[in-house]
């Protein structure tokens, strides 16, 4: 659980949420991402998009992926910060992850657009900035909803002791 919840749950909550592994939170997301899309109706294309991001939007949590796409990135007073916030990695990772794929591809009809994959790489980029307020970015709220309910919901699940957790490397 990452210092970027300081301010939504208690001390207690992300000790909780800590025990929860990645591919559990992000099965999670996935499931209420696609209940979300399917009470907003949201469009197929955008739904496509919104799955996605729901997948791609904690990688930057897996050791390997950290070892990987590690960046430097400075603060306002020129320091350096360390260690980079998952959101950002997930971001490069995707972004890159998306222009690779796009390359491989032998039709147009298979390939992502520049705009959706600057869409997924900013809505990544920023889903845990207290820049991002609700409200302003469509694609965004979707993303923070999801997450929110998945939290929700594990933390319910965690004080019924109902939660099956196979902690499968977070």
């Amino acid at each position: 659980m990452d210092d970027n919840y300081t301010t939504i749950y208690t001390e207690t909550q992300r000790d909780m949420l800590r025990t929860i592994s990645l591919f559990e939170h992000t099965c999670g997301v996935y499931f209420h991402m696609s209940v979300l899309c399917d009470e907003e109706e949201a469009p197929p294309h955008y739904k496509d998009i919104l799955l996605f991001l729901a997948l791609a939007h904690d990688f930057g949590k897996n050791k390997v992926i950290q070892s990987n796409y590690e960046l430097v990135e400075y603060d306002e007073n020129g320091k350096a910060i360390y260690p980079t916030p998952h959101e950002k990695i997930s971001a490069v990772f995707a972004r890159r992850y998306l222009i690779e794929y796009n390359k491989r591809q032998t039709s147009d009809r298979f390939r992502i657009s520049q705009q959706d994959i600057d869409i997924i790489f900013e809505t990544l980029y920023i889903h845990h900035s207290d820049k991002s307020p609700r409200g302003k970015n469509l694609v965004l709220d979707y993303l923070k909803e999801a997450d929110f309910r998945a939290r929700a919901q594990e933390l319910e699940t965690i004080k019924e002791g109902t939660l099956n957790n196979v902690n499968l490397g977070s």
